[in-house]
């Protein structure tokens, strides 16, 4: 989910993300940037917690954030202390290519069986495991703030 705090000024968007995030942000990063112009400056850490990298820590600092990427719990939690505007807030899922959707589904869903009595769908054990993996998997300079 994303929320934003603030609007982006000029063409440099301060984008604030979890871990959970980071991977496929790395990966559409440099197509949005090539494709708008714009340049994001990103920082990443928990959504949650006292580390001084946490988005509250980060938010509570006054450190710039255009948007925020995070879990739901971790949003309504950075909204509850006035981090963060909920109103502003937007799915992921209506924003990614139909590709991209579609290989999540498949990623979770093993098969729907639609009968008279309404419909059975059968989850993949391993897909929200790997699923998990892939938005998790993180390139060691995935953290290193641009300037």
């Amino acid at each position: 989910m994303l929320a934003r705090p603030a609007r982006a000024q000029g063409t440099e968007i301060h984008v604030l993300s979890s871990g959970s995030f980071t991977a496929a942000y790395q990966r559409l990063r440099p197509e949005f940037e090539s494709r708008t112009g714009h340049r994001l400056v990103s920082a990443f850490g928990a959504s949650l917690g006292p580390h001084s990298t946490a988005l509250p820590q980060r938010l509570g600092r006054g450190e710039p954030a255009d948007v925020v990427m995070a879990l739901s719990d971790g949003l309504e939690a950075l909204a509850r202390d006035g981090h963060v505007d909920l109103t502003s807030m937007t799915s992921l899922w209506e924003h990614l290519f139909p590709a991209e959707q579609a290989r999540i589904v498949r990623s979770l869903v093993e098969r729907v069986v639609v009968g008279p009595a309404g419909a059975d769908i059968r989850l993949r054990l391993d897909g929200l495991g790997g699923l998990v993996r892939d938005l998790t998997a993180i390139a060691p300079d995935a953290f290193r703030v641009a300037a």
